[in-house]
């Protein structure tokens, strides 16, 4: 029986120093659970999209593919600094065909324009591509999450609606993740009264 529930939030090896995934491991545990759909949510890029499609496309393994994107805090184009270093979490899903392509133009100008000690997009970058594309919160790099760790619940529901205007309504979700980390398991009951 096909699972039910679906990891929209996952890196592999080509999450350098963050995960050690590999696609024969991966397919063949998505396979012994009965997950028929999942995503894959490299940092930054997307270079590992083929290899991960290729070996869950032959175990009968829907890839959504995606991407946990950096965004700068004001422009991608911004590189005068450590402010402009700081940069927050945001997970991309493609819905679509018109969402692989947009995915691939973010991805893309992230690395060949926006790169500053990671590949970064902005927001306004964002708002342009955004067609066919849902968009979640991340982990607590999530600027979202970032509000809420500091104890700033207002702040953090304006950045929830701005995310929610920029991909539309019922394209941007609030993430809760439980990884017995102290700081998230403190910010989750503000994510659901979000």
């Amino acid at each position: 029986m096909p699972c039910d529930f679906y990891h929209l939030h996952t890196h592999t090896k080509y999450s350098v120093a963050d995960a050690m995934i590999k696609p024969k491991e991966l397919a063949k545990f998505l396979n012994e659970n009965n997950i028929d759909k999942y995503a894959i949510t490299e940092h930054g890029a997307m270079f590992n999209m083929p290899e991960f499609y290729s070996e869950l496309k032959d175990k009968g393994i829907e890839l959504i593919v995606g991407m946990e994107a950096y965004v700068a805090p004001n422009s991608r184009l911004d590189k005068n600094g450590k402010a402009d270093m700081a940069n927050h979490h945001l997970v991309l899903l493609a819905e679509n065909n018109t969402g692989y392509k947009n995915l691939l133009k973010i991805a893309s100008d992230a690395t060949l324009n926006g790169f500053y000690r990671n590949p970064r997009t902005d927001r306004d970058f964002l708002e342009k591509h955004h067609e066919g594309l849902i968009a979640t919160s991340a982990c607590l790099g999530g600027s979202v999450q970032r509000f809420l760790s500091a104890g700033m619940f207002e702040e953090a529901k304006a950045d929830a609606l701005n995310y929610e205007r920029i991909f539309g309504k019922g394209n941007f979700y609030l993430e809760i993740q439980r990884h017995n980390l102290e700081e998230q398991d403190k910010i989750n009951p503000d994510i659901v009264r979000l």
